[in-house]
């Protein structure tokens, strides 16, 4: 059976898209807001970008347990109906700290939805269509990140850019809806959901389970690390995408633009790619591919000189694009098929919680960095960083599938 026909999982991946469109329109309309009506300085923004990573680095693991022990659809419907609300608050916010207090609340919650719906997609998804569940995610967050900008450029001809908030908090509204007509998901046996009055000693218990069990599991932990450090890389870089594309084009703005569309595109047709297969079983193969690709679209935009053709600064984010799309592709679908059913949950929250702390010192380092080595320097560490996360993958990451 195809898996659009599983209309449990077709449901929620509407709710989903809408979910990510909104997201990317409301990201794209909160740094305007910041920069162009509250003059925020680079410290605020700083800040800003912190309140997108810093609750989940905190409240990781306890999403995850909230998933493996409640209702997944509810959380979900919670989630969405809240933070509707919270983002009404930020259309009405008339200074910058209460617009930091309400995405503070805002990205706490979000906080809970990544682990709910991977330990849903696998409680409603046959372990045969995982795979492509798996790719078909990652197409929809690359699109959602190209298509939100794009649009909300759009509405910013004739809306102020408020306006964009609106769309993100009609699309909560949607995905509520929607999620809302799923069936109630029925716990698993396995999970002790009784109340007692030490309840908060089991959900320590449960995070150490899942620490545990990440840690035991070498192909999970060797990965996670990797892409940690992965996620911690493309942070510095694209936290600094503007002022290099600067540099390098100062009367070409828009070029931005083209290079967040290709890295999309590529990523895109990763994952479609991708979504064509059965299963996975060689793990290492294909983080060996996706680091080099990533490592070497970044070597590309490093080394590009003005006086080369500019159709070869082109294919070095479309390079990259391919590389992170096999990347995110296959890391969700590791999690997924290797963790136990009752622990995707924990498992997707823990390695969530450290993702975010990576890009949190991403964004904390990248500055530091350019200012002392220089942006260009910068870019050529990262990429050498990148390859040689290629060749530990290559060692460190495929032995271990014959010992799952």
């Amino acid at each position: 059976m195809s898996i659009w026909k599983n209309f449990r999982f077709t449901r929620f991946f509407a709710a989903f898209t809408f979910g990510n469109l909104g997201d990317w329109f409301d990201i794209f309309a909160l740094q305007l807001i910041f920069v162009h009506e509250f003059h925020a300085s680079p410290i605020i923004m700083g800040v800003l970008a912190l309140t997108y990573f810093l609750p989940s680095v905190l409240l990781g693991p306890i999403a995850g347990v909230c998933a493996d022990r409640f209702s997944k659809r509810d959380i979900m419907v919670i989630v969405n109906v809240i933070s509707a609300i919270l983002t009404l608050g930020l259309i009405l916010s008339a200074n910058i700290a209460t617009a930091l207090g309400l995405m503070l609340l805002r990205s706490s919650l979000a906080s809970f939805n990544a682990p709910t719906q991977q330990a849903y997609i696998k409680t409603v998804v046959a372990p045969q269509h995982l795979l492509q569940a798996s790719s078909y995610a990652t197409i929809i967050f690359q699109l959602s990140k190209v298509l939100g900008p794009m649009l909300g450029a759009v509405v910013l001809i004739s809306f102020p850019a408020r306006a964009c908030l609106g769309i993100n908090m009609g699309s909560f509204v949607l995905s509520a809806l929607i999620l809302v007509t799923l069936p109630k998901d029925k716990l698993l046996t396995s999970i002790n959901t009784e109340s007692s009055q030490k309840a908060w000693k089991k959900w320590i218990q449960e995070i150490k389970a899942g620490g545990h069990f990440i840690w035991q599991h070498r192909t999970i932990r060797h990965v996670i690390a990797l892409v940690c450090v992965w996620f911690m890389c493309s942070m510095m870089r694209n936290s600094q995408l503007a002022i290099f594309l600067n540099h390098l084009f100062p009367h070409k703005p828009n070029i931005l633009g083209y290079v967040l569309g290709l890295d999309g595109l590529g990523a895109v047709i990763a994952g479609t790619l991708l979504s064509r297969k059965q299963d996975i079983e060689q793990y290492g193969r294909y983080f060996v591919m996706g680091f080099f690709l990533v490592g070497l679209g970044t070597l590309g935009i490093a080394v590009y000189q003005l006086n080369w053709p500019v159709l070869f600064f082109y294919i070095s984010p479309f390079v990259l694009g391919l590389g992170t799309g096999i990347n995110l592709v296959v890391y969700g679908y590791l999690l997924k098929k290797e963790s136990l059913d009752h622990q995707i949950g924990c498992v997707y929250g823990i390695s969530t919680a450290l993702q975010n702390a990576a890009l949190g010192i991403g964004a904390s380092l990248s500055g530091v960095f350019v200012v002392i080595f220089g942006v260009r320097e910068v870019y050529l560490g990262l990429a050498l960083i990148l390859l040689l996360l290629a060749m530990v993958a290559l060692f460190w990451v495929r032995p271990m599938v014959e010992q799952r």
